[in-house]
C-alpha cells in the first residue's frame, strides 16, 4: 500500500486500508472524528472546555477592556459549536450579558439593606446581620434571658436567711 499525507496534520502516513486519510492515532480521533463525538448533544461544560482549546484565551477582557477574563462565555445563549459564538470576559461582564447581574443586586444585601433595630435589652440602635436579630450583643441577649426565668423557681432572699440561721444555730 502506498504511503499518504494526513488531511489534518500533513505528516506520512502508511494506511492499512484505502480509505484511511488521517493518522490513526491522533488526528483520525479528533472532534467529529472520534469515536465519542456528540455533536450538538453535547452538554455545557463539555462544550466550554472544547471551545476552550479552539479559542485562545486573550489578556483582557473583550467588553471592558480592564479586567483579566476568567469566564468563556456564549454570545447568543444557543450553545453552539461556532467559535465565534463565544468571548473571554471578566465575571461582572458575563452576569451583565447574562442577565444574572441584576438578578444578584436585587438579592444581595447590599441593597436589599435590613433597617436598624433597637435593641430589647438595652434600648440601644443596631444594624442587625439577620431580620430575626432581637440584641445588639450576645451580652444583652444573655442578660435578657436570664431576667427572664421565672423568679418562683429562684430561692428567695427571706428562704436564704432561714437557712444560715440554721446552720449557725
Amino acid at each position: 500500500m502506498p504511503t499518504k499525507r494526513c488531511l489534518d496534520c500533513g505528516k506520512e502516513i502508511n494506511p492499512k486500508d484505502k480509505r484511511t486519510v488521517y493518522c490513526p492515532k491522533v488526528c483520525g480521533k479528533r472532534g467529529e472524528r472520534g469515536g465519542g463525538w456528540k455533536g450538538d448533544a453535547v452538554g455545557k461544560d463539555a462544550l466550554h472546555s472544547y471551545i476552550r482549546k479552539l479559542l485562545p484565551k486573550t489578556d483582557v477582557c473583550q467588553h471592558c477592556k480592564k479586567v483579566p477574563p476568567i469566564d468563556l462565555a456564549n454570545k447568543s445563549n444557543e450553545y453552539k459549536r461556532d467559535v465565534s459564538d463565544w468571548e473571554w470576559l471578566c465575571r461582572k461582564c458575563h452576569m451583565k450579558s447574562d442577565g444574572r447581574l441584576e438578578k444578584f443586586l436585587q438579592h444581595s444585601n447590599m441593597h436589599n439593606k435590613i433597617p436598624n433595630k433597637n435593641c430589647l435589652q438595652c434600648g440601644g440602635v443596631f444594624t442587625p446581620k439577620y431580620k430575626s436579630r432581637r440584641f445588639c450583643s450576645k451580652s444583652c441577649s444573655t442578660t435578657y434571658n436570664n431576667l427572664r426565668i421565672d423568679y418562683s423557681k429562684r430561692k428567695k432572699p427571706n428562704q436564704l436567711l432561714i437557712a444560715l440561721d440554721m446552720t449557725e444555730k
